[in-house]
């Protein structure tokens, strides 16, 4: 989307906050749509604050979520253009999503990963 469209609930944020206007009519499918990804912060009456966090990102990825599928329902569903810090903001969050891990091993966790990662 390139400009602004009335028809849509969502108004998304440059910092990743999702802004719902609860009195849409499409609000009940929106609110679907990110749901899996971000983690609702208030809920006055008639906008609702939604969040997208490194923990509810990568949460999502963990469950089967693509980014760029997440990416494509916040561009369907917003009165404005999607900002351009956000998407990468997106982006770069889930390309470090599984870079470490933490493995079950004789009774102990261990950190694995990227060695360069785990020297820092």
């Amino acid at each position: 989307m390139t400009s602004y469209d009335p028809a849509q609930p969502l108004i998304v944020q440059a910092d990743c906050t999702l802004l719902l206007e609860t009195q849409h009519p499409r609000y009940a499918e929106a609110r679907a749509a990110i749901a899996p990804f971000a983690e609702l912060a208030k809920s006055p009456t008639y906008l609702h604050t939604y969040r997208v966090t490194p923990f509810s990102l990568w949460s999502a990825i963990a469950a089967g979520l693509d980014v760029e599928a997440l990416l494509a329902a916040m561009h369907a569903l917003a009165r404005y253009p999607v900002p351009p810090e956000a998407e990468t903001r997106l982006r770069e969050l889930a390309g470090r999503w599984g870079r470490l891990r933490l493995i079950g091993a004789a009774g102990a966790l261990v950190l694995t990963g990227d060695g360069a990662l785990l020297a820092a």
